[in-house]
């Protein structure tokens, strides 16, 4: 399903976006250039939306190939299954005894 929950409000949303942009669109044709300046606006979002969406699906397959997926989003800390191999206390700073603290004094 490509959009699960939507309703008639989403629906007619929806519909007055797009008739705006189409009013633009219309309005840049006959010459007008303010209008080519909204239409090239609109347009260009719509080109980085549509990259972005690329580059993650490509990085995510990328992922998904080299096994980085198997850990969380923030990448630095480890997945669930690794804490309950290793232990909670072995991946706590504080339980390290030659851990310090970093030096936050500003100069």
């Amino acid at each position: 399903m490509i959009i699960p929950q939507f309703s008639i409000r989403w629906l007619l949303l929806v519909t007055a976006v797009v008739a705006a942009i189409s009013t633009f669109v219309g309005v840049a044709v006959r010459g007008s250039p303010w209008a080519w300046g909204v239409s090239i606006a609109v347009g260009s979002l719509v080109v980085v939306m549509a990259v972005h969406v690329l580059l993650f699906a490509v990085i995510g397959v990328f992922a998904r190939d080299v096994g980085i997926a198997q850990f969380d989003p923030i990448m630095l800390a480890p997945a669930p299954a690794e804490m309950a191999e290793v232990g909670i206390d072995e991946l706590d700073p504080a339980q390290d005894s030659d851990w310090q603290p970093p030096d936050t004094a500003v100069p």
